[in-house]
């Protein structure tokens, strides 16, 4: 196994997600997920900075080293996951937003005409 795919591991882990679910998230399929761990494949530099800005984490540090997590990180984690709080896929907050700030100026602009 490589240390990328170990660091994803540990996130997916981390995180609660399955292989499915952690591609869902970057637009891979799970196969692909599967050959990172196993270090069958490598991924493709966009995914690779998708998932480190995703994760919030260096790209350096993804493909070089064992990443530890911090006590801290993991506390957050076991409290996140022990109140079921479902992890939201960013491209849908992202949409829900743009959605809200549409919603927004059409009131605005109501407003303006009142």
């Amino acid at each position: 196994m490589s240390v990328f795919g170990r660091n994803i591991k540990k996130l997916r882990s981390l995180h609660q997600l399955s292989q499915q679910e952690f591609g869902d998230l970057f637009d891979l399929s799970r196969g692909s997920i599967g050959s990172y761990e196993e270090g069958r494949a490598d991924p493709k530099i966009d995914s690779l900075v998708k998932i480190a800005a995703y994760f919030k984490v260096n790209i350096h540090d993804l493909l070089t080293r064992d990443m530890k997590f911090s006590e801290k990180e993991i506390q957050e984690e076991v409290l996140v996951k022990s109140e079921k709080i479902p992890v939201i896929p960013t491209k849908f907050l992202e949409q829900r937003v743009a959605d809200l700030e549409s919603r927004l100026q059409e009131l605005e602009k109501y407003l303006k005409n009142l």
